[in-house]
């Protein structure tokens, strides 16, 4: 298939949903590697080393794609994909916080003091703030975000996700939504 910005994911999900493989493929292809890269990278060593990120993507991508045909997604599927690998990491945690169907492996403590690649390069402090502001962004530009800073499309790629016509477009659109984030952060962190 072609990446055109008539392939964007929702289309590409639509496709999917009416049994075109080659579609679906297109779709897994395109999240998988990005997403398992991203996900490792908001866990701290510790839980990467106990999670198997891939295994818990992999389930979310499975899940996906069994729920194809009544799934109904209001967002980007970026930005779904995000929250639902989220959700599912942060159950994992939770399950193994609990102690249930999991052992830690030896040596290591119930808490791990060290933070996140993500964590490291914002501070923890500033991470929560991230992640609420995240969230109050427009879809468009939660979707610009995710689409270039944490799944590592290219221009053109996230041109194709955004709909817009042109690599331009789409660097000017992910400067402004990282712009006003960047500007909602600052005055949070002021009052």
């Amino acid at each position: 298939m072609s990446k055109s910005p008539l392939n964007t994911s929702m289309v590409l999900l639509e496709k999917a949903r009416g049994g075109d493989d080659a579609s679906l493929n297109e779709l897994l292809g395109r999240y998988a590697a990005r997403v398992t890269r991203w996900a490792q990278g908001r866990l701290s060593s510790r839980a990467r080393h106990r999670l198997d990120t891939a295994d818990v993507v992999q389930d979310v991508l499975i899940s996906l794609v069994r729920r194809l045909p009544g799934l109904e997604i209001r967002e980007a599927l970026p930005v779904y994909l995000r929250r639902a690998v989220l959700n599912r990491l942060n159950d994992e945690i939770r399950r193994d916080r609990s102690g249930v169907e999991t052992a830690l492996p030896e040596g290591l403590d119930a808490e791990d003091p060290r933070p996140s690649p993500v964590e490291a390069a914002i501070g923890r402090d500033r991470f929560g703030l991230f992640e609420r502001e995240f969230a109050s962004l427009s879809p468009l530009e939660q979707t610009a975000v995710i689409a270039r800073c944490e799944l590592g499309f290219s221009w053109a790629e996230v041109a194709a996700e955004l709909g817009l016509s042109s690599e331009d477009a789409a660097r000017m659109a992910a400067k402004r939504a990282l712009l006003h984030l960047a500007r909602r952060m600052a005055d949070a962190g002021r009052r």
